[in-house]
């Protein structure tokens, strides 16, 4: 794997990992200036990050103006912030009108997202990206178009629900055992729940946090998710199964 593809990987994995990130806007206010405040954000099928926005904020006065955003996301719980890994993507936000499908994937995600909507009526903004920028390190820097940087993930929706559905109802015991097993601290009264899952790994919700687990590596399709998913509760790892 080359340098570049292995980076991208890693730049992935960060925007999976942190789930949140400072976007910025052009201001209205101060015309000329970029605008930026922090917020989470879930990806959509396409793997692009959708954010959501009350409607009488800065940011939707300023994204309804001006569609071009950008977005950075920085490794967290560092003590030197320049040594960590960060991620800026450059693109166009836009409104997402029929959002029931991307809503449910966000508020299982940041389910305090419903109550932010109802104080203040919010709309979702699908981030469109046009280059992506990652720095790994110290001298690691690379630029990304769409196709080197983002995955579709063809478990998003329902395709992605009956899977999640399952796992909660018939394998908790699983889920446990994936949580021991990623070092994620976990109480004998406590049952993870799956939040999300795409074809590099998952998201359970462990009391009120939720926590990134990566696979050994990548999967394809529903049987190679089962194989993976069933081998990980055995404490094995299959053969590579997708390129």
């Amino acid at each position: 794997m080359s340098k570049k593809l292995e980076a991208a990987n890693d730049a992935r994995e960060l925007m999976l990992t942190e789930l949140r990130g400072v976007l910025s806007t052009q201001s209205l206010n101060m015309l000329g200036y970029p605008f930026g405040s922090v917020l989470p954000f879930c990806l959509d099928a396409n793997g692009w990050p959708v954010v959501q926005v009350a409607r009488i904020s800065q940011h939707t006065r300023n994204m309804n103006a001006d569609p071009k955003v950008s977005l950075i996301i920085c490794e967290s719980g560092l003590n030197d912030v320049l040594t960590g890994k960060r991620v800026t993507l450059m693109g166009d936000a836009e409104k997402i009108t029929d959002s029931n499908e991307i809503a449910e994937v966000y508020y299982s995600l940041f389910p305090e997202g419903r109550y932010y909507n109802n104080a203040h009526d919010s709309d979702f903004y699908r981030i469109i990206p046009a280059r992506s920028r990652y720095i790994g390190g110290f001298a690691q820097a690379f630029w990304f178009d769409n196709d080197t940087l983002f995955k579709p993930n063809p478990f998003f929706g329902e395709d992605g629900l009956s899977v999640i559905n399952h796992m909660n109802d018939d394998h908790g015991k699983a889920l446990v055992t994936y949580s021991k097993n990623d070092n994620i601290a976990i109480s004998d009264e406590e049952q993870p729940v799956m939040v999300s899952v795409d074809t590099e790994g998952m998201h359970l919700r462990v009391n009120a946090a939720v926590e990134r687990i990566s696979f050994h590596q990548p999967v394809s399709d529903s049987a190679s998710l089962h194989q993976t998913l069933v081998a990980m509760a055995k404490k094995e790892y299959p053969e590579p199964v997708c390129g």
